[in-house]
Formats: structure tokens, sequence, C-alpha cells
């Protein structure tokens, strides 16, 4: 840590023990309480008349008790690594029992974003103009965001394993909520628990349903009391993803997909317990590979096996990023000209609106927007259920140069 850091980190450990007045702050003397905070603090009222329900996700929870709710977060992925979180309405006591890097005042007025995943939730509930930080600039093609960064209202700090901690430490959020990963190598908490500052690691992308990880909107919204408008735009969400599931279901087949992005000689394959496998069986598709629920995340088979399973496979869905054209994919393996899918130029890449900078829409939006990816789904496996409705996230290759094999 740099002289800088420490003087920041020192700093923000005097703020941390003064924090022992009501709600985790130091107000200043005979200073009057802002409109966010309470003047005269009444033990028998509950301070949050809106209240959220955990529905679909396995790894939140929030507890109601007067004056502060209490988030519990548990990755499924490693359920020894519990955190518990009391969000204390500001100018009420901190409740015994957590750390003071645990007691976050809410709701919160400064914070600092470290991932992508979570950036339209922090739009859609109103509160980007609290946003202080946020991870990298060129890959942000929200126009809320990027308004604040052409204003010079936001700051950028860099992601999780690249984080500017010194930038961070001047910001002196309230809180940084951050993307959690198995890989402690990702993970920025513990580095900014050492530091005094609080963060949050959120796991979204650990659900299996995508229903599931569209909660985390609630969960987003528990740091600003916002609880009423995540559970209208939740149930919203959850409404049209189920509309569009029970259309694929009326397709008459279930075609083999073909999916993922290949190495050098391994194809990456996904889990049975990834929110990314239930979207193949909601859009009416069989995803190609079987893998055991005890295997890696993302384990890898041979090429060559994947060959041997799904060479005939109609359609190829999440191709490489950034890949113009068939021809292109191609020109990194000749062996994938060999697939039924690329002759026949069916193949989708999730990159539609990819900026040259590397923003795309999709790794912003995914989390709050499962129907419209499930929407995209069914219209590329079963363009019969799509009756004209365009693409919003995926993108076809352009096809070969000879023209698209017929089928």
């Amino acid at each position: 840590m740099t002289a800088r850091a420490r003087r920041h980190a020192a700093a923000l450990a005097c703020a941390a023990a003064a924090a022992c007045a009501p709600g985790g702050e130091a107000p200043a003397r005979d200073a009057a309480p802002a409109a966010d905070s309470v003047a005269a603090f009444d033990p028998s009222r509950d301070y949050f008349p809106d209240k959220a329900r955990v529905r679909r996700s396995t790894q939140f929870a929030v507890e109601y008790h007067g004056h502060y709710k209490v988030l519990t977060v548990t990755p499924r992925k490693a359920p020894h690594r519990r955190e518990r979180y009391a969000l204390v309405r500001r100018g009420t006591p901190a409740p015994p029992g957590f750390d003071a890097r645990h007691v976050i005042p809410v709701p919160v007025r400064r914070f600092v974003l470290t991932h992508r995943d979570y950036r339209s939730s922090v739009v859609l509930l109103g509160v980007d103009d609290r946003l202080a930080g946020l991870d990298r600039f060129r890959t942000v093609t929200l126009p809320a965001l990027r308004r604040r960064i052409d204003a010079g209202a936001v700051q950028e700090i860099g992601a999780q394993e690249h984080l500017d901690v010194e930038r961070v430490l001047a910001l002196a959020p309230d809180v940084v909520l951050n993307y959690w990963s198995v890989a402690d190598a990702y993970n920025v908490g513990p580095k900014l628990a050492e530091l005094g500052v609080r963060s949050v690691g959120l796991v979204a992308h650990w659900e299996e349903h995508p229903v599931a990880s569209a909660e985390w909107l609630k969960a987003v919204a528990l740091f600003f009391d916002r609880e009423a408008e995540a559970e209208r735009l939740f149930d919203a969400i959850e409404a049209r993803y189920e509309r569009v599931a029970a259309g694929a279901r009326a397709a008459p087949a279930r075609p083999m997909v073909l999916s993922g992005r290949p190495g050098r000689d391994a194809w990456g394959v996904l889990r049975p317990d990834i929110y990314l496998r239930r979207e193949f069986v909601d859009a009416g598709g069989d995803y190609f590979w079987p893998v055991p629920p005890d295997s890696a995340t993302f384990p890898s088979v041979p090429l060559e096996a994947v060959l041997e399973r799904a060479r005939d496979a109609p359609v190829w869905v999440r191709a490489p990023d950034g890949v113009r054209s068939v021809d292109d994919l191609v020109a990194r393996d000749a062996r994938l000209a060999l697939f039924t899918a690329v002759r026949r130029g069916e193949v989708y890449a999730f990159d539609r609106g990819r900026t040259p900078a590397g923003g795309n829409p999709y790794d912003e939006r995914w989390v709050t927007e499962p129907d419209v990816v499930l929407a995209d789904m069914v219209a590329v496996i079963h363009p019969e259920l799509a009756r004209g409705r365009p693409l919003v996230f995926a993108r076809r290759l352009d096809p070969p140069a000879g023209g698209a094999a017929a089928p």
C-alpha cells in the first residue's frame, strides 16, 4: 500500500471509530439532521414500510428489524463464505453483533460499482445520480451512465483485480458494490476490508435460473430503500419471461443447439446448474453437451468430441463476441467449417451493438432483461415462433463468402 493509501485508510479508520454514532455516522456537532436521516429515534417504529420478498434467488436473503435490515449473501459455490450486513437507517443505533465494516447506513448517498453486471440495476432503480465510481468507462453503453461520465460526475476506478484502491479511498463511498468470485484474485472485498472500506459482493452470475439472477435487482435496491420499485420491476420481468417461455413450449421439436467459444483444442461447456443452461431449456432447445453436476464451473472437452456429438446441430448460439463473419470464425480453426450450423451460416453471437472499444449492451443488461435474452434465444432456435421480431442482443454472423449451405 502506498503512503497516500495509508493516509486515506487512517482517515477512514478515524471516521469508523467516530461512527459509534447512530447509523454508523459521525454527525457534526449541532448540525441539523439530513432529510434522509432520523432526527429522533423511535424504537417502536418500522422505518422500512416497503419490504423486499426474495422468491427466486437462493443466494441472498433479507430480514427486517424495525430500524435496520440484515442482508445475508451466501455464494452457492462457497456457502462457508457467507456474509451478513446490517443496513441501518441513518440516525439510528447500529445493532450489536456486526463488525463496523458490515454496518452500512441507508439510504446510501454515495457508492462505487466495480462490475458491469449491475449497471442496469442502478439505472432502473434511479440511483445512478449517487454513483461516484465506476469500473471501465470504455465498456459503458447505457445512456444514463454515459451522460454522467461525459459530465465528469463519476470517476473511473478500474474493475476487480485492476481496481484503483487509492481512488476508491479518495471517493469515500458509503459502500462498494462488487462482483463476488470464487477466484480470490478477482475478489476486491478482502482488500477493501483491510482498508476499512465497506463492500458487498454480489452473486447474480451464480444463480441457477435467469429470473433468479434478475432478483438481485432487489438486493441492490436494499441499499437505497427502493424495495417497492424493485418489487414492481421484478414482477414485470418475471411475468414477461414466463410468457416467452410458455410460447417456446409450443414448439413442435427441441433441436440440438451448439453453443460456446472454442479454444485452440478444447471447447468450454456449461454445468447443468448454471442459469445459462436453463436458457436453452426455456427457449425450447437441447443443449448439446451433458455435464455431470459436480464438474468444474466451465469444463472443457476436446473439439473433436464436440464435432462427433454436435456436428449436425442446426444452430450455434453464443459464438465468440466480436467475430464479424463465419469466414472469420473458420479462419481461427478450419475444423469449425465441419459443423452444419457454420456451413448454413446459422451462427449467433450475443454482441449486437458492440462498440469499437469493447462495450457490449448484453453484458450490462442481461441481469435485468432475461426475458429479452430468452426472446432472442427463441428467435434463433425457433425462427417460426419469432413472427418477425427483431433481435435485441443476438447478432447473426455474416454468412460464408460462397453463400450458406442449404438446410
